[in-house]
Formats: structure tokens, C-alpha cells, sequence
């Protein structure tokens, strides 16, 4: 278990302790069989309701099958490995919670499931066939009429995606730990689990666009530029992935206003406006604009923005002063 802090749970979305951690189901089906992996940053409580519910998926569903007889073990060592790790989970009060007693008295059933597993493997393993010659195939030439040769079809090119460099349980780490360098490296790896449509991967970054969020209103800006351009760089494939850019973006914009950039941060947010138009991308242009001396191109900013989101409070301010002038 990494080192916890209080941030997002990926899970159920609320701010807590939370630490990174992995847990597994298999379902066997003889023939074929069903594997999930969740990995993320996870509160004391959602480690424990998916630890109960994927541990006993896989004790009473995991066996049927001879991958699935081995893929069940592990199974079940990595979810418990995770339910003792995570009691050392700091709770929102700030306690650290002891080892379950019925946790203590189940630990036996991991073995006793393991040998289950090599009994249920050696029920279905297929008898070793008996030496047989092989048939003898005899090859004809034939040359066939070109009128009757069909036409084979044109090879259809699939996209080309980036090959992962590293899991996304180790990217999400990374992310969580803080540092501005390491993030950098850590979002070029992020882009290829992006372009995979993983959604532990869009819960990784909106995880670090929070990080970002707070670093840059202590005045963290020139630490993390280069995070900020891997950032700019992240493939847009989710409407998740999309929101969370702009997000940071709008962050970003007003980092460089507190830094008298006005020019960087009208560009910022004309990024986060073509990502996933807001409120608040709208009104940081038009603040940028403003800075500027550009005060007619401010307010038709904040006038557009208004348009689109009526019911914003602080575009419907800014209109307000302009017009009082």
C-alpha cells in the first residue's frame, strides 16, 4: 500500500483517506471464464465492500475451469494482501482501524482453497491422447481459371495505438505522490491507458488534476509546466478525459493571471473552451481578455459565456461592473 493522504476516492467519489490498491475476481465457466481487476486510489470503506464482494465471487464461483482453478488463488492472496494492508488506512477522524477478527479466522480458507484448486485441476485435466501416426496428405496442384479467383478484399488499416510503458496502478502512484517532475513522466505513460478508454486511467487524471488544482494556488506554476504540456498532450478519448483537461486547464489560466501572463492564460482558455465549454472557462477568458485592456472582447466573453450558462453568478457579476462603468 502506498503512502496514504487525503484525497478522492476513485470508488465512491468522496474526500478521504485514500491509498492505491488492487483487487481481483475471477468467475469460473469450464469453457471460459471472467477476470476484473480494479485498481485506484480507494477509501478504508470501498476496499472493504469490494474485498466482500469479489472474495466471494471467486470462493464460491472461481473454480470452474483449469485456468480458473490457478487464477483463483491469486485471486484471493492479492484481495486479502489489500484488506490487511488497507487497515492501516487512516479513517476520516483520523484513527487507524485493527485487523478484523472474522478477517483473522478466515485466513486459514486461503490453503484450504489453493488445494481446492488443485483437486478441481486435476478433475479436468484431459487425459493425455495416445500415439497415433499421422494422417498422410496428399497435395494436388490445380490451377484455377482467373474468372473464377474472387477478388480479396482490401486490408482495412486500425488505428495505431501507444504501446503501455508502464500499468496504470503504477502511473496512478505516481501521480499521487505530489512531485512535479515525476508527474510529467508520469502523464506521458498516462496517454497510452487513455487511448485504451480505461476508466481507471480517466480517474487517475482526475486525481492529479486535483493535485494540480491545489498546487497552483500555492504558487507551484513554474514547477509543473512541464506536467501542464503533457497535460496539453493527453489524447482526447472520453468525454471524462476531456472534462478533466479543460478542468486543469482553467487552473493553469488562472495560475498565469496571479502571474500577470494574461496573454497565456487567454490561450489556456481557449483550450479548455474547445475541450468542454464552461462557466468558469468562459469567465477566466474574459478576466484574461481584461488584463489585457481588451475590454470590449472581454465582455462579449463573458457575454457568450452567459449566454451559454445563464445561471452563473460570477459572469453575471463581471457584466454588471462592465455595464456600470
Amino acid at each position: 500500500m502506498a503512502d496514504a493522504f487525503n484525497g478522492t476516492c476513485s470508488q465512491c467519489g468522496r474526500d478521504a483517506p485514500v491509498a492505491s490498491f488492487t483487487l481481483m475476481r475471477n468467475i469460473g465457466m469450464l469453457v471460459a471464464r471472467q477476470w476484473t481487476n480494479t485498481s485506484g486510489l480507494m477509501c478504508r470503506g470501498c476496499v472493504d465492500s469490494t474485498f466482500t464482494r469479489y472474495t466471494l465471487v471467486c470462493l464460491f464461483f472461481g473454480w470452474w475451469g483449469m485456468i480458473s482453478a490457478i487464477a483463483t488463488p491469486i485471486a484471493l492472496l492479492a484481495n486479502f494482501w489489500a484488506f490487511l494492508t488497507s487497515r492501516r488506512l487512516p479513517t476520516a477522524d483520523g484513527t487507524r482501524a485493527s485487523i478484523a477478527p472474522w478477517l483473522v479466522a478466515a485466513l486459514p480458507t486461503v490453503p484450504v482453497a489453493c488445494i481446492g484448486a488443485l483437486v478441481v485441476l486435476a478433475a479436468v485435466a484431459p487425459t493425455p491422447p495416445r500415439d497415433t501416426p499421422a494422417p498422410v496428405v496428399t497435395e494436388t496442384a490445380y490451377d484455377a481459371p482467373e474468372d473464377d479467383a474472387p477478388a480479396a478484399p482490401a486490408p482495412v488499416a486500425s488505428p495505431k495505438l501507444p504501446p503501455i510503458t508502464a500499468p496504470i496502478g503504477e502511473v496512478a502512484r505516481s501521480l499521487d505522490r505530489g512531485d512535479p517532475e515525476e508527474a510529467a513522466d508520469a502523464l506521458k505513460k498516462l496517454g497510452a491507458h487513455l487511448a485504451r478508454k480505461d476508466p481507471a486511467a480517466d480517474k487517475a487524471l482526475a486525481t492529479f488534476v486535483t493535485r494540480l488544482e491545489r498546487d497552483l494556488g500555492k504558487g507551484q506554476l513554474v514547477a509543473y509546466e512541464q506536467a501542464i504540456k503533457m497535460l496539453q498532450e493527453l489524447p482526447n478519448a472520453t468525454d471524462a478525459a476531456r472534462a478533466q483537461k479543460a478542468k486543469g486547464l482553467i487552473a493553469v489560466a488562472r495560475a498565469r493571471l496571479r502571474d500577470q501572463d494574461a496573454a497565456g492564460a487567454q490561450l489556456d482558455s481557449e483550450a479548455a473552451l474547445e475541450l468542454a465549454p464552461s462557466a468558469s472557462a468562459w469567465l477566466v477568458k474574459g478576466d484574461a481578455l481584461a488584463a489585457q485592456g481588451q475590454r470590449e472582447d472581454a465582455a462579449a466573453a463573458w457575454q457568450h459565456g452567459l449566454d451559454d450558462f445563464p445561471n452563473d453568478a460570477q459572469l453575471k457579476a463581471r457584466l454588471k461592473k462592465t455595464k456600470a462603468r
